[in-house]
């Protein structure tokens, strides 16, 4: 693509800008249009990688239609290289060797994913490329320094307002700080709830950097402790929660990402940090992995040629891969775009158990772009214990998606907890669209077989329950476990059918758990899973009101309320729900 006078002076100023600014790396969208690119200079790769993140879709109010972007950065001296027209050097077998036998000898590897042939036109022009490199890190050693974070939180929804920290210290050795921290402990302040504690190690030679919540950066300290104000369920009062963290005795493994280059007069590889500094594997480095770095060599001579469809590309693969149907679609993707068609569908399937799971997923050409969009998946069931289908639609938006595991938990009748974007309504009658807002909300999601939308879809309600409470009540040998009990509620939230242990009568069985927010409690299944009772450690009656946490937002209660209501009009009527749900099916 020919660039135009005006853009080669843009391209000019920016890299005198960057030079006098001192800015390492610039970002611009490679899917806008190709007559004008706006740059934008950093100092550091983490910056740049944010910048992208953020970047990179946005919601049209006026068109109601997404916008996606495609920010990608690189090393300003890639462009200033390209701007100029240099050429780019060849590199030898021998010189490919050294690189992977110095490579081998530091313990560094390619960043997941990226084959050593995306990295080849940076490395034969001598640019810059990323690598990870796994460290053993020992913390007495490196950490001579400590400090007492002291956090306050909002409590509110809108998690960028509000939060507040102060540093004391440094104290010179771990007892003292935690000497002064069981003092501020001991002090009574009315808002308790909203401040947490925690101790941090500083490395040496490191200048501490700490986030809005108070945490380090992984490249200058790490946390040993945390203080929270919580409730004990064995005192059965709320109290300061002190939990070891990291242990200065113990060595932990660090994952730092930096840069390289290859000085091919020499035949060395350098090392750089992420403000493109030299450095050594003796230092702390950067522990944000470098998404949006860009591998593609960049011409800007007479012209910048990026290619527009394989962006788009990029980021459907990557939306369809992460809604849960993996990698197979890739090809016949690609080869659907190339087609230029107005609207096409892709076929998935898969097992999930002995259920045949098919989809059907929609893509549709943009009316305002030449941009395609993953709008929808249409979702069947085809059960071994019946020859009947189960189906759905879902449409995909840029908030408040579930994956196909998750999807199809719900339509066998089961629970996902799950964090929501509050949406907002734009617009009545026809034209009202809802938007989602910064403010995010946590509950389960479960299906209301007795409901259908005008297309034939089980609607979803919202049901908010503390289920690790619950859970807490039964006599389950993984909840002994930090490990285990993680690993059992994350299973739980997700919607899975998950394997646990009971212990009754100093007997241990083995029992499968599935969690039902309906009737806030969980649904426990024998070897043949053929619905058991289990006993809780102490029965409480546990009322089916509106359970939403402390500092929920108002307007999101109000949105449950009419389904908390039913709620408690369908416990006793688990039959005919399903009776219902199985008269729902396609035969």
């Amino acid at each position: 693509m020919e660039i135009e006078a005006i853009n080669r002076r843009y391209i000019a100023d920016f890299l005198a800008q960057a030079k006098e600014s001192g800015y390492n790396w610039v970002a611009f969208d490679w899917s806008a249009s190709k007559d004008f690119y706006v740059f934008h200079g950093f100092d550091s790769a983490v910056e740049a990688k944010e910048f992208c993140n953020n970047s990179n879709t946005n919601f049209n109010f006026l068109t109601q239609d997404w916008e996606v972007a495609d920010y990608r950065f690189l090393p300003v001296q890639t462009l200033a290289a390209a701007f100029d027209g240099d050429e780019v050097p060849k590199i030898g077998d021998i010189q490919w060797n050294s690189i992977r036998s110095q490579m081998s000898d530091l313990g560094l590897e390619f960043l997941h994913g990226q084959p050593a042939e995306n990295m080849s036109p940076s490395i034969q022009s001598g640019q810059f490329f990323p690598l990870q490199w796994e460290k053993t890190f020992d913390l007495s050693a490196n950490v001579d320094r400590f400090h007492v974070i002291w956090h306050r939180h909002p409590g509110h929804q809108v998690y960028e307002i509000g939060h507040s920290t102060v540093q004391y210290g440094p104290f010179f050795s771990m007892k003292q700080a935690e000497i002064f921290l069981q003092s501020q402990l001991e002090k009574k302040t009315w808002n308790q709830e909203q401040h947490d504690y925690l101790i941090v190690g500083q490395y040496k030679n490191q200048s501490l950097q700490i986030d809005q919540e108070g945490w380090p950066d992984n490249s200058c300290g790490i946390i040993l402790k945390t203080a929270f104000y919580q409730y004990d369920t064995s005192l059965k009062i709320k109290s300061w929660q002190v939990s070891e963290v990291n242990r200065l005795e113990e060595p932990i493994k660090l994952k730092h990402f930096l840069f390289a280059r290859y000085q091919e007069t020499e035949g060395k590889l350098l090392l750089f940090d992420d403000r493109l500094k030299e450095t050594s594997l003796d230092l702390p480095q950067v522990t944000t992995y470098h998404a949006y770095f860009s591998y593609e060599q960049l011409t800007v001579n007479k012209s910048i040629i990026m290619e527009i469809n394989m962006k788009n590309y990029d980021y459907l693969k990557n939306q369809v891969k992460f809604t849960g149907f993996g990698e197979t679609l890739d090809q016949e993707l690609k080869e659907k775009l190339e087609q230029q068609v107005p609207a096409f569908q892709l076929s998935h399937q898969t097992k999930f158990g002995q259920d045949e799971v098919n989809s059907t997923l929609n893509f549709e050409k943009s009316k305002t772009s030449e941009l395609y969009f993953f709008n929808s998946y249409d979702l069947s069931i085809k059960q071994t214990q019946s020859d009947d289908t189960l189906k759905q639609t879902y449409f995909i938006g840029r908030e408040n998606n579930l994956t196909l595991k998750e999807r199809y938990n719900m339509l066998n009748n089961r629970s996902v907890f799950k964090e929501f974007k509050k949406l907002e309504k734009v617009g009545e009658g026809e034209d009202a669209r809802f938007k989602p807002t910064d403010e995010s909300y946590k509950s389960w999601a479960t299906l209301n077989f007795k409901e259908t939308d005008s297309q034939g879809n089980f609607l979803m309600r919202k049901l908010f329950w503390d289920h690790e409470k619950t859970l807490s009540k039964f006599p389950i040998k993984e909840l002994d476990d930090s490990y285990e009990k993680n690993r059992l509620i994350a299973s739980l939230e997700k919607g899975n059918v998950q394997k646990a242990t009971i212990v009754q009568d100093g007997q241990e069985v083995k029992v499968s758990i599935t969690a039902n927010a309906l009737n806030k409690t969980f649904d426990f299944y024998d070897a043949d899973m053929q619905k058991i009772s289990v006993k809780q450690i102490q029965v409480q009656k546990q009322g089916v009101g509106n359970d939403l946490k402390d500092g929920e937002d108002s307007s999101v209660k109000a949105s449950v309320q009419k389904d908390e209501k039913q709620a408690i009009a369908d416990d006793n009527k688990q039959d005919k729900t399903e009776k219902r749900r199985q008269r729902m099916k396609v035969s």
